[in-house]
């Protein structure tokens, strides 16, 4: 459930037994050569498949409280890796908590130029979004992101959607207040929620042009 290799510490939190005996079963797996012992108390599986027939072993909801045991042991430690937090958040199925540590994940890999890691945060929580404004938000970032990795055609198909939602939402906006469409948005309107959809689809027109020219080219 923490993944091939893992800190006996956090272990021991999950599994809510005294030390000793947490110790006590990791000893048995590293004397019957299933685990290795690495430094700084953390313990490998020596073979996946190893671990995959542990996980094989659990159904379904089992594997659900499992994941939120550790989201929430992992939520208690200082400097968790937003990644590894995201991942077991999505797995337990806590949507309103994993989209928020999700998006803060997806923009580390996309400043680590890991676009690809980033593609797969924002596919996961991209349906689980509520807010229009917000999804179409998380579609501009899914195209970019696919974008960057090389996968252009996808990228545009989501950059065309998030621009399809953000006119959607700009009528509602108008609806409620705006002026006009962003097209001929009114500088003077004092609707945030037409002038932050107005500034996200320029962003996404630009870029979605930039992806649509032979042989173009976009910058981040």
């Amino acid at each position: 459930m923490l993944g091939r290799c893992f800190d006996y510490r956090i272990l021991v939190a999950m599994s809510r037994h005294e030390q000793p005996a947490v110790l006590s079963a990791l000893r048995y797996f590293v004397q019957q050569q299933l685990m290795d012992e690495e430094r700084g108390g953390r313990y490998c599986f020596r073979h996946a498949l190893t671990r995959e027939a542990i996980l094989d072993d659990l159904i379904a909801p089992e594997r659900e409280r499992l994941h939120a045991c550790a989201a929430e042991v992992l939520s208690r430690q200082p400097n968790t890796d937003r990644v590894d937090l995201a991942h077991h958040l999505l797995a337990a199925g806590h949507w309103d908590e994993a989209v928020p540590v999700a998006l803060e994940a997806a923009a580390e890999a996309v400043a680590d130029k890991a676009y690809a890691d980033a593609a797969h945060l924002y596919t996961r929580i991209v349906d689980h979004v509520e807010d229009r404004c917000q999804r179409a938000d998380v579609l501009s970032r899914l195209g970019k992101a696919h974008f960057f990795a090389g996968e252009t055609r996808r990228g545009q198909r989501y950059l065309e959607e998030g621009i399809a939602l953000l006119d959607a939402q700009a009528f509602c906006a108008a609806d409620s207040g705006a002026n006009s469409l962003p097209a001929s948005w009114d500088a003077t309107s004092d609707s945030v929620a037409a002038r932050a959809a107005v500034v996200l689809r320029a962003r996404q027109f630009v870029l979605l042009k930039s992806v649509g020219k032979p042989g173009g080219t976009a910058k981040e």
